[in-house]
């Protein structure tokens, strides 16, 4: 990767993003990472949790986000919170869009990104995706 001067962004990554290190995507000019945690009501990305240390580490913003479903809006939320666990310092979001293989979250399941406020306060991000 080649440095960008000036250039201060932060990446979306998930499982299906390779990373051979973070300490060059730091150098790349990258200041931040926030990564997929969870999708719909069980599912984790396998990559999420080993990759926060090393990004951590590199010196690197650590934020996670939720992938939203059709399912049910608080068992989203609670998978996506357990997860998570200590978000201290992260930034949470919900990646709210067109599911390409498989069904899309309503506006009224995007709601619950409310139940995280009284565990997190300040209510999480949105990113929005045509």
């Amino acid at each position: 990767m080649s440095s960008v001067p000036g250039l201060n962004v932060v990446i979306d990554l998930s499982h299906y993003n390779p990373v051979t290190s973070f300490q060059e995507v730091q150098q790349a000019g990258i200041v931040g990472v926030i990564h997929k945690a969870t999708e719909g009501t069980n599912w984790t990305d396998s990559t999420y949790a080993g990759r926060k240390p090393q990004a951590l580490a590199a010196g690197l913003w650590w934020g996670a986000y939720h992938f939203g479903t059709d399912s049910d809006g608080v068992k989203q939320a609670i998978n996506f919170l357990n997860v998570v666990g200590d978000a201290s310092g992260t930034l949470i979001a919900l990646d709210f869009e067109s599911n390409p293989t498989g069904s899309s979250m309503s506006l009224e399941e995007a709601r619950f990104h409310h139940s995280g406020q009284a565990r997190y306060g300040p209510l999480p991000g949105l990113l929005l995706r045509p």
